[in-house]
């Protein structure tokens, strides 16, 4: 459904970066090629390929903070997105003396960030050592516990907001994971590390906190690293991160050790970053494998024999003083790259990689443990220029198993219109439900297993429970279903006239009828649009939300009604300051209470957080916008509002459901309503971000397969006693004349004046909805019809095609199309749209087809429309007028008509580009691509085979896949030969299958862009 441009897309290179705390990538799938040697083509950028993944960052010497190193700057600003001072950070360099502080240098450090956009991870506040001299001549506990206080609170405070987070505390542990007996230690006891991040926290708020240290993926020293974050945690102290520095050696990398220290320390509820990462390619002269700077050979020799008595090293310890030998680049690039391809697979958890220097020529390891050897441990040599390792880090972010698997999607998840959703977690199932307004019967309840698939399990209010309190007329209805769990059953809230709700057992119902909920003076109007928060302690409040200035939240008790006393926020929108703060909710994390009300239906979407749920505003703070700034230039849904209230999955990411109207520069199609998209949820130092909304696809969620198909419109056969959840009515006359019993295996529509119908919500853009009909036995003239219907909300926009006795009509507003009907009372009909093209057909007998003309544009009916379109989007469906007429089944989506190739739901590394006047569909990577035509239906016929309408400039091969590229079945492999620049139409068999099912076609690996599809069409 999105529109996209042929070429890569640089996405979040706006102000705001993607959060070191990202707990979800998003995927650029057309990403160009990278795994190359240097030539004169620019080198790629690694903090460009990694920014939806995690930050990459470097280490920043003196000369490059203060410009005298020109080609290190400039690498800096190219290639990272994070920097962290190697020394001028640190307590003997800025805390000098007693009274002395010298911000001069991290001054300049942070000029030079903001310059250039890039963050700052400031290092360290507490570390055993380089320490100031006057530190380590302190003999009594109360000097060295002032000196900790003031160096905290002076220097962490001095840049708060300025840098991006603090290692708090470095290095503290011991390799059995014992405490170090630092002074602080031996002088302030093992309670000095909670207390450091007790007074950053107080000192710098805005700031992320983390622990940092070396080999803490080692086992034993891992168990102390996590018994350090639970000490701080059960304080009650903030820590967001913990730094794991990645000091390790060729051919020695600890990648199990690493894999299980990343999942343990995320299980704790914080992030990961790599800290100091570097491969040292020379022998290692000490007996431990150790990053402590103090462990530094004597240079006199050590006992190893690996220096000489002139204090050199010897040949052994420094083999390569004149540069790294082909195979060892070769051996470096690939530890470099399985370790690339063991964080990308732990992104989720993974905030920041930072190498520890620029080039080789600034490590620290060419002196350490011994002067004077030559190291080469980074991805840039001594002139600046990228090594091999380079190439085969950047290569990892092009991962052949999203080309060969179904790890990501493309909003949005529940197209159609989907309005004010609402989200609930419980155990491993997700339940959505939001406003129905006025389709009957009211409030349909959403299912899925991993929060991509959705499908309705239920609809809580009946029409007959209706009758006495909700308007029935366009935009009336029912508004905000607000879906929640407490004291032990599942409560749906909504608004009609008032407050309701009703009770269940199980999601899927059966439903209570409505009870009022009941108010007061103090309440004061209970409005429309509320929503219900559950505390951490099970107790439920409901989030009151009554015009434009009035905001509140107040407890519920065990039967539903509204106890205690009110929580009056009128104040947050008293000047309007969020238009109308319309649809709040709510969610607790670290402590903080979130509140996040949305501007009005146009979008805008806020947040604010507290420590304490009280009216007093002096304990509430504004953050802001909640969205990222959107940077991908093909995004149509660009003003997400009403979400949902985020949640966290088991693995310590966050999610949230929001709506948008989808506009282009020059397509509209706000007429589809406000459909539903999902985005991940970035927290940075306790502040929610929700991602850009994006064209491109997003990493889903790490959760189970279910089997729900893609959200699409579903076809029924209309055999089952009661009629298929996917239905719906637009007023509640016409839930009254329709039968599914008068005639077994048909749908009989039966209007007592005017029109009568039965619809669902359109879902998609490209289709083929098909129908067979037979019209009453007394339809003798012109003024009985029946057929396929499309219509807006309050039915003043709607397209036609329909049968009478004598003609076929297609007809939207003034533009009509008649042929005559040679079918008679029982006919086949067929409605195709083409983006905004509808064109008509009708047959005998559902094999051949005659067109009733020159399409139709449906752009007065897809566009924005007065009132928004009665606040619903369109939808698709049967009708009939003046007599009765039986249905005997209905598609939306043909598989023996052709499926236009662009009208994909899901895809990874394909692309839209314009050929001959029309959007056709290519893959942009040598690792192949996939793309997903959802909700394909064949009725009761079987599909044997396949014709794929394409164009390709070299051989190739094209698979067919059933539901999924991995779990699903292969229905064929399709050669492809060059075609000579023409389009042509290639058969092949496919394994037989019939029902309702998402097509996958994938493209083998081979050159991009060679084979072009234009359209598949299966064949009985």
């Amino acid at each position: 459904m999105q529109q996209r441009k042929q070429g890569a897309t640089s996405i979040l290179t706006g102000s705001i970066w993607i959060s070191a705390l990202t707990l979800v990538i998003l995927l650029a799938g057309f990403r160009p090629e990278h795994a190359r040697e240097p030539g004169p083509a620019p080198i790629p950028s690694l903090k460009e390929t990694f920014q939806n993944d995690f930050l990459i960052g470097t280490a920043i010497n003196v000369p490059q903070i203060e410009g005298a190193d020109t080609r290190g700057d400039s690498l800096i600003e190219e290639q990272f997105s994070a920097v962290t001072p190697e020394n001028v950070m640190k307590a003997a360099w800025i805390h000098p003396a007693w009274n002395t502080y010298r911000f001069e240098p991290a001054d300049k450090l942070v000029a030079l960030a903001q310059k250039n956009n890039i963050r700052i991870n400031a290092h360290t506040l507490i570390w055993h050592s380089q320490l100031p001299g006057f530190v380590r001549r302190m003999h009594d506990a109360d000097s060295v516990k002032e000196y900790f206080e003031n160096q905290i609170t002076t220097v962490a405070g001095r840049y708060d907001g300025k840098v991006y987070s603090w290692d708090v505390v470095n290095e503290a542990l011991n390799e059995d994971g014992t405490l170090r007996n630092s002074i602080f230690l031996q002088k302030l006891g093992p309670g000095y590390i909670v207390e450091a991040f007790r007074l950053a926290q107080k000192a710098a708020p805005h700031t992320q906190l983390y622990y940092n240290d070396y080999n803490i993926e080692s086992p034993r020293k891992r168990a102390g690293a996590i018994a350090i974050i639970k000490a701080i945690q059960a304080a009650g102290v903030r820590i967001d991160a913990i730094g794991i520095q990645g000091h390790w050696h060729l051919g020695k990398v600890p990648f199990k050790d690493l894999a299980e220290s990343i999942d343990a320390f995320a299980q704790l509820g914080i992030k990961v970053n790599i800290t100091e990462l570097d491969i040292s390619v020379l022998p290692n002269p000490l007996r431990s494998n150790t990053a402590d700077v103090n462990a530094a050979l004597p240079r006199s020799g050590p006992p190893t024999g690996i220096r000489n008595a002139g204090d050199a090293p010897t040949a052994n310890a420094n083999p390569w003083p004149d540069g790294l030998p082909d195979s060892i680049q070769t051996q470096l690039a690939a530890d470099y790259a399985a370790l690339f391809k063991l964080f990308l697979q732990h992104r989720q958890q993974i905030g920041r990689i930072t190498f520890w220097g620029v080039d080789d020529g600034a490590s620290w390891l060419n002196d350490w443990p011994m002067r004077g050897r030559t190291n080469y441990p980074l991805l840039f040599d001594r002139n600046y220029a990228p090594k091999k390792a380079f190439y085969s880090v950047i290569a990892t972010a092009d991962a052949p198993e999203y080309y060969n698997t179904v790890e990501t999607y493309t909003n949005p998840v529940l197209p159609g219109d989907h309005p004010d959703p609402t989200l609930l977690k419980v155990g491993d199932d997700f339940y959505h439900c939001g406003s129905s307004f006025h389709f009957t019967p009211y409030l349909p309840v959403y299912h899925s297993k991993d929060l991509v698939h959705w499908e309705v399990i239920s609809r809580v209010v009946a029409p007959t429970d209706a009758n006495a309190f909700v308007s029935d007329r366009p935009s009336g209805g029912i508004w905000q279903g607000a879906i929640t769990y407490f004291y032990g059953s599942y409560w749906i809230y909504f608004s009609a006239n008032g407050q309701w709700f009703s009770k269940a057992a199980t999601p899927s119902g059966p439903w209570s009828p409505p009870i009022r909920v009941n108010t007061n003076p103090q309440t004061g109007n209970l409005g429309y649009d509320n929503s219900i928060f559950v505390d951490d302690d099970g107790k439920p409040y409901m989030l009151i939300k009554n015009g434009q200035k009035i905001n509140r939240i107040q407890a519920l008790g065990r039967d539903g009604q509204l106890t205690d006393t009110v929580i009056n926020l009128d104040w947050i929108n008293a000047h309007l300051q969020y238009s109308w703060a319309e649809g709040p909710v709510m969610c607790k994390r670290h402590g903080y209470y979130y509140y996040f009300p949305a501007g009005d239906v146009s979008g805008g979407q806020y947040v604010l957080r507290t420590k304490k749920l009280t009216s007093d505003s002096t304990y509430w703070e504004r953050l802001g916008d909640f969205f990222q700034p959107i940077t991908d230039p093909n995004e149509g849904f660009r003003r997400p509002n009403h979400i949902s209230a985020p949640i966290e999955l088991a693995d310590g990411t966050w999610w949230t459901l929001g709506q948008s109207y989808e506009k282009y520069p020059d397509d509209d199609w706000s007429g589809a309503g406000r459909q539903t998209s999902l985005y991940p949820v970035i927290w940075e130092a306790d502040r929610p971000w929700g991602l850009a909304p994006t064209t491109q696809p997003i990493l889903k969620p790490h959760l189970p397969q279910s089997g729900i198909p893609w959200t699409s419109a579903q076809g029924d056969d209309f055999n089952k006693p009661t009629i298929g959840l996917q239905w719906h009515f637009l007023n509640r006359k016409a839930t009254r004349n329709y039968s599914l019993t008068d005639r077994k295996g048909w749908l009989r529509l039966t209007p007592d004046s005017n029109r009568t119908h039965v619809v669902q919500k359109e879902t998609d853009h490209y289709y083929t909805a098909v129908t067979r009909l037979e019209l009453a036995a007394g339809a003798n003239d012109t003024s009985a019809k029946a057929g396929i219907y499309l219509t807006n909300g309050n039915q003043h926009v709607t397209a036609r095609l329909f049968a009478n006795v004598s003609q076929i009509v297609f007809q939207l507003d003034t533009a009509t199309r008649t042929i005559p009907n040679n079918a008679g009372k029982n006919v086949w009909l067929k409605l195709q749209r083409n983006g905004h093209a509808l064109t008509g057909y009708y047959s005998r007998d559902g094999n051949h087809w005659i067109t009733t003309g020159a399409p139709i544009s449906s752009v007065d009916l897809d566009k924005t429309q007065p009132n928004f379109n009665s606040w619903v989007g369109t939808s698709l469906g049967l009708f009939a007028e003046g007599l009765p007429a039986d249905f005997d089944f209905f598609i939306c989506k043909d598989a023996f008509s052709p499926l236009t190739a662009r009208g994909f739901a899901n895809d990874y590394g394909v692309t839209t580009v314009s050929e001959t006047g029309e959007k056709i569909v290519t893959n942009t990577s040598a690792n192949g691509g996939w793309f997903m035509i959802s909700g394909v239906e064949t009725g009761d016929r079987q599909a044997k085979a396949i014709t794929l309408t394409l164009s390709a400039k070299t051989a190739g091969n094209l698979e067919i896949w059933l539901d999924d590229l991995q779990q699903g079945k292969l229905l064929a492999s399709v050669p492809v030969q060059p075609t000579g620049g023409q389009w042509k139409s290639i058969a092949a068999s496919t394994k037989p299958f019939k029902g309702h099912h998402d097509i996958f076609i994938k493209y083998a690996t081979g050159d991009p862009g060679q084979v072009m599809i234009r359209s598949l069409q299966f064949i009985k």
